[in-house]
Order: structure tokens, then sequence, then C-alpha cells
């Protein structure tokens, strides 16, 4: 795999289509790797699409079928390339690997932990990743890009 990825911020739309591309080869690299450095067996191709809004950076999506996706956000990986290569890929992918080895694990415990440290990466839930191309839309009055903010129980902060 060709780990000599540009990492500097696409300028033109045909520049962030290249940079997506990217993401999607070396994820999927990724997730047919995992097969055997974790002796698991996964049904189907992955699924990866760009299709997350606001302050999610990325997201697992585990089906009883076995169709596994994954989902990024594209305003993110604009402001932020090098860090959905080198962590944002490997934060979902752990998240694929702990649900098929353990189901009933919780998202970001401690065997998520643990499948992150494998990857020789920190089992960090959140992200402060900068968010310069995120359409400002008005979710509600507590929410600031200047304040820590609650969000799915957790503390998010947008600086």
């Amino acid at each position: 795999m060709n780990n000599n990825f540009n990492f500097s911020i696409p300028e033109t739309p045909s520049e962030l289509t290249e940079l997506k591309n990217q993401l999607v080869k070396h994820t999927n690299f990724i997730y047919e790797s995992c097969q055997k450095r974790f002796s698991i067996k996964w049904k189907y191709p992955l699924i990866i699409r760009f299709a997350l809004h606001y302050t999610t950076a990325g997201l697992a999506k585990f089906s009883s079928d076995g169709h596994h996706s994954l989902l990024f956000n594209e305003h993110y990986l604009k402001d932020n390339p090098e860090k959905f290569f080198k962590v944002v890929s490997f934060h979902e992918i752990s998240h694929l690997i702990t649900h098929t080895i353990s189901f009933n694990a919780k998202p970001h415990g401690i065997e998520w932990g643990e499948v992150m440290k494998s990857f020789g990466l920190p089992p960090k839930p959140c992200h402060n990743y900068s968010h310069n191309s995120l359409p400002c839309v008005k979710l509600n009055k507590a929410i600031s890009f200047n304040n820590p903010v609650k969000s799915w129980g957790r503390i998010v902060n947008f600086n």
C-alpha cells in the first residue's frame, strides 16, 4: 500500500474528489488487512460514503447481514486530511472489528480501545478537528463553535 499521500488541503472539487478516492482505497486496504490480523472474515466488501454532516467526522454502521459501512464527513476531511488517513479511518475500522469480535462491546469501551492501541493509536472517542469548511447551521441555542457542548452524552470541543 502506498503511504505517500498528499495531505495538503484540497483547493478544487477535483482535488477533493481525488482525496476522497485515496481515503477509500486506504480504508479498504485497512479493512482487508484486518481479516488476517484479527482472524476475522468479512462477508462483503466495505461500503464507504461521504454522507456525514455537522460535528461527526466518521461513523461505523453495522448490518446483521454483514453489509457494513463507514460514513465520513467530507468537510472535516477537506480541513484535516492527514488526521483522516492516520486516525479517523482506523478509529472507524476499530468499531467494525470490535463489533465483529465482541457483539455486545460498548462503542468506545475497553475492547475498542485495545483495537485502537493495536494500531498504535490512543483510544480517543472524540476529536477536536478544524471545522473551517463546515456549513454554518444553527442547530440550537446551546451550541456555539466557541464553547464545549454536550453531544450524545460526551463533551465535544469545537476549537
